[in-house]
């Protein structure tokens, strides 16, 4: 059974580098760490990207919202999941 102790909801639009660099230093310094990436609908191939670099990750979680409704909207899609 995992317990984390800290969640942590990252969104990304058009930047798959730097939010995985982002994400892989909390994993890091963070050891309850669960982390929940949003796709905030980038137009290029992040979400494809980041879901390939976190598949065998139990740690992270990566959603595409399906349309760019804002930093808001992405980032409450993210705390639903």
């Amino acid at each position: 059974m995992n317990t984390f102790r800290t969640a942590v909801v990252v969104l990304n639009y058009k930047n798959h580098q730097t939010t995985a660099k982002n994400v892989d230093q909390l994993l890091q310094t963070v050891p309850d760490l669960m982390a929940v990436v949003v796709d905030n609908d980038s137009p290029n191939d992040s979400f494809n990207i980041l879901s390939s670099h976190y598949a065998a990750n139990h740690r992270v979680h990566v959603f595409e919202t399906g349309h760019n409704g804002g930093y808001s909207f992405g980032n409450n899609f993210g705390v639903d999941r």
